[in-house]
């Protein structure tokens, strides 16, 4: 029997997976606001924090611009973000030798502790990750991909109208 002729269990499938959507949102959504030590003792970190730290240790050299590029926000809270980063002693901030207006970001060594802590993790969480979808096939994580690039169109335009 083929799904495309219930349309009583398509509509059901379709509020499953909505359903599931959901789910996961919920829980990126609240594992992103809450602030962990992400291996540095005691001190507190947000996830776009990290991603921070990520992206600097990544482009070491990187400036405020191009940082609030890699991570979607404004350059503004990109700056706000690097000064705090700075004080509490995780980002290098130099003014550039060319352009005044312009900040050079690097690690400090803390900064590099925590970015070689979330590398690995990163490589653990990708591990796992592989293991578990080894149950499929090439083709099922493309048609998976495919479908959640059409959800998120579908979002995008009745967001939009």
């Amino acid at each position: 029997m083929s799904y495309n002729n219930n349309t009583a269990m398509r509509k059901q499938l379709i509020a499953d997976l909505v359903e599931k959507i959901d789910i996961i949102s919920r829980n990126l959504n609240s594992y992103k606001e809450s602030p962990r030590t992400y291996g540095t003792g005691t001190d507190k970190i947000t996830l776009i924090e990290m991603r921070m730290v990520y992206v600097v240790g990544c482009h070491p050299g990187i400036g405020n611009r191009e940082l609030a590029a890699h991570l979607q926000r404004t350059k503004s809270t990109v700056s706000i973000m690097t000064n705090s980063m700075a004080d509490r002693g995780y980002i290098n901030k130099e003014q550039s030798g060319t352009d005044s207006r312009k900040c050079i970001l690097t690690l400090s060594p803390k900064g590099e502790e925590l970015f070689r802590y979330r590398s690995s993790r990163i490589e653990n969480y990708f591990s796992d990750l592989e293991k578990e979808l080894e149950k499929y096939d090439d083709r099922e994580l493309s048609r998976s991909i495919e479908i959640i690039d059409d959800l998120l169109r579908t979002c995008r335009e009745t967001s939009d109208s």
